[in-house]
């Protein structure tokens, strides 16, 4: 199995709509391909996603996402060769948080930490522990929160 994490900048405003039309047709292909993921969205444009499957449906999505031209992907990490899912039950857990000054998240966190990857701030193999191991930490509390969307 593999996993794939990104941030990337919606090109255009996405609505409400928008983002459930996303949701339904994302967990509709995840569900067939086999692959799990989880997305957050911040209402500045800004999305984290993370998604796991086998290695040839998260290359084939990972192409298709990087064609896709409602957002521009700004890093991505890959993790191969990895055994247990972090969102097993999941085709897509949704979450929209704000931007709110003084509200701190984890998907903060690991936006952050990719984006020092992306712009070579220490090695991307210290970062990329750190992030990997920060999802771990989003899936546990998102077993405890269902999805918005």
């Amino acid at each position: 199995m593999k996993a794939f994490v990104y941030f990337s900048n919606a090109t255009q405003p996405l609505s409400d709509v928008d983002l459930k039309t996303l949701a339904r047709q994302a967990r509709t292909k995840n569900s067939v391909a086999g692959v799990t993921s989880y997305l957050f969205f911040w209402d500045n444009g800004v999305f984290l996603h993370y998604f796991e499957g086998p290695d040839e449906k998260v290359e084939d999505l990972m192409k298709r996402l990087a064609n896709d031209n409602r957002h521009q992907i700004e890093f991505q990490l890959s993790q191969p060769n990895f055994t247990s899912r972090r969102f097993p039950d999941d085709s897509l857990a949704f979450h929209v948080g704000g931007t709110q000054k003084g509200i701190f998240r984890l998907e903060e966190v690991v936006k952050q930490q990719l984006e020092y990857c992306r712009d070579g701030i220490g090695r991307v193999e210290r970062w990329s522990e750190k992030i990997w191991l920060n999802l771990d930490k989003i899936a546990n509390i998102t077993f405890a929160q269902p999805s918005e969307y």
